[in-house]
């Protein structure tokens, strides 16, 4: 009987799978009323032992403490980038991004965007990063020293947490039981320039009569990577402008619309680079020829020789976490995480276009044959003596988060409040002030002096988000029977109360700042949640689980997520399992409030590729998106040594929340399509002025996947060999496109294109002997199609190329090999060495010249030699 009572709670724990309350935990009780001894209380996501006895309804992959370490990873971030299901990357700590987002990491499962990757820590949700306008949580803040291990659903869950988990679930579950002192530290070494890392961390844990306290400070710290460091982000200067790559056009140049046949119409655009400007010492190109439909001359900038691509970041941060049994019955449970880090980043000096009609700058660098007249003049103007951008970063995050947790004859209770206020401060120098810009291009003492120093400007821009959630919830072990067991049931009740608030400096709030972002963006929201889970097991072996959420926003409305789930054990080795269920995800606090300046890349037809002052506002009007959601699986023991899942995915989005960026504007102005509500462009002599981005409600997605996840080990009498293959494949990613023909609308599969990888898979192989352990994993990417252009008869996309020779334009396959040695020298001291992508692999080009570096998907520390040590006492 004891044992059919674990085998329920077992279940109850996988079907509620770390239902958003609990601390994931089933609750076994006596075996009999005569008072047999309790069953020691135990928590359940994901389980080593076999898995079959384990598995639930969603696919739960675990990433243990130990796998951590045989990473050599500094942080939870690099490890979960590497993960199969990060299937075309997520955003790293890039240098000189704006609106304080500098230094910040993010996961984004199945390629979905951080925004629908949900983050949890102990199972209780992460409060948003102000950085990312309060659309995701920053990876960074987690101290990596303090983890037990990292459970990651890789289907969607709405029914279960809400908005945000369209993607899958990421839950960071950190020590509970440690007991002792364990300090450990590691230094890691790249063979390339930057990128120099260290960490030292302690554990500290004790355990009583009432309970137990752990406790963890981290401190880490990496190195900047500068663009000319690495051979595929380096510019080169080629004969002509079109022969260049990394050099902008944004150096010293005038820009000229010009009227041949005095009817004041625009016949033909010229450039002239100003020669007098072109010091190739202060990282100018130098002179060049200009082809195409705008000739003339180029003095372009070489900011790849100034620009960094990652940032100086470090990260210090201090983990409490206490359970205090106030009963047998009831336990008080506190966590507190506090954590800072700066980061340190740069940018090229600032570059601005702005009108120099009539003045002595336009006049002093032109030549027009005898007729010609000209219409109007703007300058393409690098701010060289104002120095580099650089920016600094100051983040802090205080989160605490307590609950009580009680056990009764009749199941389990919860009831907690959780609290999190996070702020990051940025700096920012190297900015210019437009106005006097302006004005001394006008009066032509641009490079005077004292005009370079009123024009400098120090931006400065503050985000705060404050975050308090109160929730209250129940299981229920036993609502009536089945043949299969007893019904059990969990309830759920939470509120939450959040704000985002962002500000900047008066100028550049005004958008009056020459290679700025910023702006200020307030809002506050208000979401109450209701939400539902019933385990049937119907007969022996099949289970039925049903589950809804219920979620009413302040700001947009409310949601219904249902979710229904099946599990079958075939036998003792193998189990069947599916669910439906739909999901949705708010629009983010940036969404709907943000305001900043920027300056991408458009390309304009006839012109080529320049950067456009865009000028970007939030969208309060947006709806949720919606999604639909259906997986089916198989969990096998082959043997005993031999263990697998295949899983299949399928997720249908509508409503999609995209960015209307200034490509895509320009796109619809040039196609003649009509702009969305609060976006547009402003266009002087069929040149774009200005853009107005927002956020919209458009286009559609639906993506299958399939995973595949193979464990083996064998004890022999030379070792413990471990094998572990993992592999996540991607068999269509359709997103709605418009034929700009006919206006048709049609999902079209972008996957194999650059950036979307077909699959990505990792093999680990092990070796275990005494007091020995090596370990090498090989991570690999297939190739992609790099550059390609659609095919409106065929409905495909085709490499560039391809029409005109026959050929696809590929990026080249990537295959990272890390290799790990540990050695155990006491019961108290262990070491390690090892080497990360060993062959010191770089990101494979069809042709460098044409390529940008995909930060994203792959890393540019390349290889890197690290050593650490962890000591016990």
């Amino acid at each position: 009987m004891l044992n059919n009572k674990v085998s329920k709670a077992v279940r109850l724990a996988i079907a509620f799978g770390a239902a958003s309350t609990a601390a994931f935990s089933a609750n076994t009780f006596a075996a009999d009323e005569e008072g047999a001894e309790k069953v020691e209380r135990i928590e359940v996501t994901g389980s080593r032992i076999k898995r079959v006895d384990m598995e639930g309804v969603a696919p739960i992959t675990v990433i243990t403490a130990e796998d951590l370490e045989i990473t050599g990873e500094v942080s939870v971030a690099d490890v979960l980038r590497d993960s199969t299901f990060n299937s075309f990357g997520s955003g790293a700590e890039s240098s000189g991004q704006g609106g304080g987002t500098q230094g910040i990491a993010s996961a984004s499962l199945r390629g979905l965007g951080a925004d629908r990757t949900l983050l949890l820590i102990n199972g209780k949700r992460v409060a948003p990063s102000p950085a990312a306008g309060g659309g995701s949580a920053n990876l960074n803040a987690i101290p990596m020293a303090a983890v037990e291990r990292i459970d990651i659903v890789s289907s969607g869950a709405s029914a279960i947490y809400g908005s945000d988990a369209i993607g899958g679930v990421i839950n960071v579950v950190l020590k509970k039981d440690f007991e002792g002192v364990e300090i450990s530290g590691s230094a890691g070494r790249p063979s390339a320039p930057g990128a120099d890392e260290n960490s030292a961390q302690i554990v500290f844990g004790l355990a009583f009569d009432k309970g137990n306290f752990v406790m963890s400070a981290e401190h880490s710290d990496r190195e900047v990577i500068y663009s000319r460091d690495r051979e595929y982000t380096k510019s080169i200067i080629g004969e002509t402008w079109e022969d260049n790559t990394g050099i902008s056009p944004a150096g010293r140049n005038i820009r000229y619309f010009i009227d041949d046949d005095g009817d004041g119409v625009r016949d033909r655009i010229e450039w002239r680079g100003i020669e007098s400007q072109c010091d190739t010492s202060n990282n100018f190109a130098g002179m060049q020829t200009r082809g195409g439909t705008q000739p003339g001359t180029m003095c372009g900038y070489n900011y790849s020789n100034i620009a960094a691509e990652t940032t100086d970041l470090t990260n210090s941060s201090i983990y409490a976490r206490g359970v205090y049994n106030i009963t047998d019955d009831l336990s008080f449970n506190l966590n507190i995480l506090a954590t800072r880090f700066t980061s340190a980043g740069r940018f090229a000096p600032a570059a601005g276009n702005f009108n120099i009609t009539g003045t002595d700058l336009a006049a002093d660098n032109i030549d027009l044959p005898e007729g010609s007249t000209i219409l109007a003049s703007r300058a393409s103007w690098r701010f060289t003596d104002n120095g580099p951008r650089d920016s600094r970063t100051l983040g802090n995050n205080f989160d605490v988060n307590a609950y009580l947790t009680g056990y009764e004859d009749w199941g389990q209770w919860d009831v907690g409040v959780h609290r999190n206020v996070s702020s990051i401060n940025e700096i920012g120098t190297g900015y210019i002030n437009q106005q006097f810009a302006e004005q001394f291009a006008a009066e032509g003492t641009l490079t005077d002096e004292r005009s370079i120093a009123l024009m400098a400007h120090t931006i400065t821009t503050w985000n705060k988000t404050d975050y308090t959630a109160y929730n209250a919830g129940f299981s229920i072990d036993s609502l009536g029977s089945l043949e299969g067991g007893d019904i059990g049931a969990y309830f759920y009740f939470e509120r939450v109360e959040s704000s985002y608030r962002k500000q900047a400096d008066s100028l550049s709030n005004a958008s009056a700042v020459i290679g700025s972002s910023g702006g200020e963006a307030n809002g506050d929201r208000q979401v109450t949640s209701v939400a539902t889970e019933f385990l049937f097991p119907v007969i022996d072996g099949l289970d039925l689980t049903l589950a809804a959420r219920y979620d009413d926003y302040s700001d947009f409305g409310d949601n219904l997520s249902p979710q229904i789930g099946v599990t079958y054990s075939l036998n003792d080795d193998y189990l069947l399992r599916g669910s439906w269920g739909q999901g949705f995800r708010a629009p983010t606090f940036a969404n709907l409030y943000n305001r900043s300046q920027g300056f991408p890349w458009v390309y304009v037809t006839d012109l080529g590729w320049g950067q456009f002052e865009t000028n970007t506002v939030g969208n309060e009007n947006l709806d949720p998106e919606k999604t639909n959601q259906f997986n089916i699986g198989i969990v096998g023991n082959l043997t005993d040594s031999i263990n697998f899942t295949l899983d299949y995915n399928l997720i249908e989005l509508e409503d999609m929340i995209a960015y209307e960026s200034a490509a895509n504007i320009w796109d619809k102005y040039e196609d003649g399509i009509a702009f969305k509500p609060g976006t547009g462009v402003e266009v002087v002599g069929g040149i774009p002025e200005r853009f107005t981005a927002s956020y919209i409600n458009e286009g559609e997605m639906r993506a299958q996947y399939i995973d595949l996840n193979l464990k083996a080990n064998q004890e022999t009498a030379f070792g413990t060999f471990r094998q572990n293959l993992q592999v996540s494949y991607t068999v269509s990613y359709e997103t709605l496109e418009t034929d700009a023909a006919t206006g048709d609308e049609f999902l079209l599969d972008a996957i194999g294109l650059d950036g979307l990888p077909d699959y990505r898979a990792t093999l680990n192989l092990g070796w275990d002997y005494e007091d020995h352990s090596v370990n090498v994993t090989v991570k690999y990417i297939p190739s992609q199609l790099e550059e390609y252009r659609y095919d409106t008869e065929a409905r495909r996309y085709v490499g560039r190329d391809e029409a005109r020779a026959g050929k696809r334009y590929n990026i080249g396959s990537y295959a990272d090999i890390d290799v790990n040695y540990r050695y155990n020298v006491t019961d108290a001291l262990t070491l390690a060495v090892g080497a990360r992508n060993l062959t010191n692999e770089d990101p494979s080009f069809a042709n460098l010249a044409d390529t940008e570096y995909n930060s994203s998907l792959y890393s540019m520390q390349g290889r890197t030699y690290y050593a650490s040590f962890k000591y016990s006492f």
